[in-house]
């Protein structure tokens, strides 16, 4: 009595829904396989405008293909024949091949023996460097290697900086050296006055006397010194010339002062021109011309210098 009221009071399971999704799911599959078995042997509609618009290219492309492969059959047939022709010791390539795979696995175990080497005596130095404390000396060693290189940098720019200047000194010195061979040459030098006459320049040097217009030293003449025919050639060749167009200045050496004071009294007494003079140094030279042009070239400021304060 007791075993029938515990089993009607167990509730009953029922597994209808279960079968229900079994058997759609089937089912479902089913007609699904149905239908692709129908599209399976089918066969889709050939457009004949499209083969007519496709078939030139397709001929195209296949009479390339067909070049192409008779070419490559060609290129093989080559290669063939080549390989075919050299002699062929396989027991020394095989023997190369072994040796060469030997010493690539020596290189790689030697390689990474230096590697771990390496790095084991890095850490080792790194270890010793800390428990000996002198890791702020490393550190100041490395500043100072870094202040030397920033040195060396500088001190290079200082060099090429020094050889820039010396070309310029050297030029300069060229220059100077020209200057040097032209000391003791005196040139004239006009300059603006209120006459409007003409110089006429007498040089009595150490042996000859010379005679010219200022503006036109080619056309000078000259005669020796001491002689008699110099006051007469140089007198005759003053009378060309006019003391209302021009006036004579008269430059001598201590040799010249006899025959400079004889033509001065000829000139300004006899024939009217005014006449100045002026005395000339032993060993200087009275040029004719105009003057050479000496410019020494200033030098560029160097960058490692601050600029000069004028």
């Amino acid at each position: 009595m007791s075993s029938r009221l515990r089993s009607s009071m167990v509730p009953k399971i029922s597994f209808f829904a279960f079968q229900d999704i079994i058997t759609s799911t089937s089912g479902i599959l089913i007609i699904v396989i149905l239908l692709l078995g129908t599209f399976l042997g089918s066969v889709a509609p050939e457009s004949p405008v499209l083969n007519r618009m496709l078939e030139p290219k397709l001929l195209e492309e296949k009479k390339n293909l067909i070049a192409e492969v008779a070419k490559l059959r060609e290129i093989q047939g080559s290669l063939i024949d080549r390989t075919t022709n050299l002699p062929i010791n396989s027991d020394r390539i095989h023997q190369t091949r072994e040796r060469l795979e030997s010493e690539k696995t020596k290189l790689e175990a030697e390689v990474r023996g230096k590697k771990v080497s390496n790095q084991n005596k890095t850490e080792e130095l790194s270890g010793a460097i800390e428990s000996s404390g002198l890791t702020p000396l490393v550190s100041e060693v490395e500043a100072l290697a870094n202040s030397n290189e920033t040195a060396k940098k500088a001190v290079a720019k200082l060099d090429a900086e020094h050889e820039q200047l010396q070309k310029a000194v050297e030029k300069n010195e060229v220059k100077l050296a020209k200057f040097e061979a032209e000391k003791g040459k005196v040139w004239l030098q006009p300059r603006a006055q209120d006459t409007t006459k003409a110089p006429l320049i007498l040089s009595l040097g150490s042996e000859k006397a010379q005679l010219y217009e200022f503006d036109k030293p080619e056309r000078s003449q000259t005669w020796p010194l001491g002689s008699k025919e110099t006051v007469a050639g140089v007198t005759g060749k003053l009378k060309q010339y006019s003391p209302r167009t021009h006036y004579l200045v008269i430059f001598m050496h201590p040799e010249g002062v006899s025959e400079a004071n004889e033509i001065k009294s000829i000139a300004k007494d006899k024939l009217g021109f005014d006449v100045g003079w002026d005395t000339l140094e032993p060993g200087k030279v009275l040029q004719t011309g105009p003057p050479p042009v000496f410019q020494l070239d200033e030098p560029e400021p160097l960058p490692s210098l601050p600029p000069s304060q004028s």
